[in-house]
């Protein structure tokens, strides 16, 4: 864990006016949730930050964790902010209770840089708006088995073309954004929204037009594991209310003061709080077409077997007391 994390994490939990220890005396139900921070969790941090948990009767702690499917699955963490990765389809399949119960992000235009394509304008003398003159090209989609590599393939896919035909350098960000300035990569892809608006004096350009083909998927949810699924439903549901008011909250223009600091560090945070208030999926309504897709992709690219439903890896009971709870009309 960096140490930013770990700031970030007890800035959050101060913020919410009550201690892990004062929480336990007041005897109120813990939850742990696994939660990689980015700009995108804003509105978890927003609801962290106003006391909606607590004053819920609930006591939220924080594991800054980005493989954080695995760890629910194992019953380590009650619940996850994250992307349906095969870990998820997996472990349903060997009957483990984990299961998607709310709808987070979507990739819209102009907001973050899900589905943007970084690229070296010296590797693209004919522009990087044609798709396929991406064929051929060395570009970096983040880690494999995830929301990158996910999009990636949909772009790839929807406009026909081979992602085989495109070379796949595995880096973090920091080496592909090094890379690719070295001029050793053609491109590169990332979900997270990575400080990345600076590189244009470095002859990098920001190419919208594989995000515009996956407008509006999905890739982001919260799950819960057997911690929260075999407990009484009011207790997953008034979570999921607390993070609907956060939701609502940013939404209407209130910044956390996580996303202050994060953006302090992380120039490209700045973006959503000038811009991304409207990413977030409406009532957070889970998007089952763009859930099937994903299950699509991992069984096609071998991390997953065939036969996991799309109704399978959904719980339904929280979502709508939630909404109800929240004050939310759908």
């Amino acid at each position: 864990m960096r140490r930013r994390d770990l700031l970030f994490g007890a800035a959050g939990l101060a913020a919410a006016g009550l201690h892990t220890a004062d929480a336990a005396k007041a005897g109120l139900p813990a939850i742990e949730v696994g939660v990689a921070n980015y700009a995108g969790v804003s509105p978890f941090y927003m609801a962290l930050e106003r006391g909606y948990f607590r004053q819920a009767g609930l006591d939220v702690r924080l594991n800054i964790e980005a493989h954080t499917a695995p760890l629910v699955a194992a019953g380590r963490l009650d619940a996850a902010i994250t992307s349906v990765t095969p870990a998820l389809f997996n472990a349903v399949a060997h009957g483990t209770d984990i299961r998607i119960v709310m709808g987070r992000d979507r990739v819209t235009p102009g907001c973050g840089s899900s589905g943007v394509l970084w690229a070296r304008r010296a590797a693209f003398p004919n522009g990087t708006g044609d798709i396929r003159q991406w064929i051929g090209k060395r570009i970096s989609r983040g880690r494999s088995v995830g929301a990158d590599e996910f999009l990636f393939d949909t772009i790839m896919s929807r406009s026909g073309i081979d992602p085989g035909q495109v070379p796949w350098p595995q880096l973090n960000t920091a080496q592909a954004v090094a890379a690719l300035i070295a001029g050793s990569i053609d491109g590169m892809m990332r979900t997270e929204n990575a400080a990345l608006d600076h590189m244009a004096e470095n002859g990098i350009v920001r190419e919208e037009a594989g995000r515009k083909i996956v407008a509006n998927l999905q890739y982001s949810y919260i799950i819960f594991g057997p911690g929260l699924l075999t407990r009484d439903v009011s207790v997953g549901s008034r979570f999921l209310a607390c993070c609907l008011r956060g939701v609502r909250d940013f939404e209407a223009g209130v910044t956390p003061q996580f996303l202050r600091d994060l953006a302090a560090t992380e120039g490209g945070a700045q973006s959503v709080i000038r811009e991304c208030r409207g990413y977030a999926a409406p009532g957070g309504a889970i998007d089952r077409e763009s859930v099937r897709l994903a299950r699509d992709w991992s069984v096609a690219r071998g991390y997953s077997q065939p036969g996991v439903s799309v109704d399978s890896v959904i719980d339904d009971r929280f979502l709508g007391p939630a909404q109800k709870e929240a004050g939310i009309a759908l």
